[in-house]
């Protein structure tokens, strides 16, 4: 079964320098993540009850370990995702 959630994602700038951001990360059957959402994660929804949940679990990502960017390499001409090989 594949499913997603948010995670803390730490991005390596030009300069060497880091910064962190949430993602939508993906999984495959065996919970490796394959695959994270280009952009980070917007707090949006269509009512107040919906940004709540997006809050929630952008609280529950930072209670996980931080994954690195440079562990999905990005693939030419995709948009949405970038994927582990």
């Amino acid at each position: 079964m594949t499913y997603w959630n948010h995670r803390v994602i730490r991005h390596k700038e030009l300069d060497g320098t880091y910064y962190y951001a949430i993602h939508e990360v993906h999984y495959e059957d065996n919970d490796q993540p394959h695959s994270m959402t280009e952009n980070a994660v917007k707090v949006g929804g269509d009512n107040i009850k919906e940004r709540f949940q997006t809050l929630s679990m952008m609280g529950t990502a930072c209670m996980k370990p931080v994954i690195d960017a440079e562990d999905f390499p990005k693939e030419i001409g995709l948009k949405e995702h970038w994927f582990i090989n």
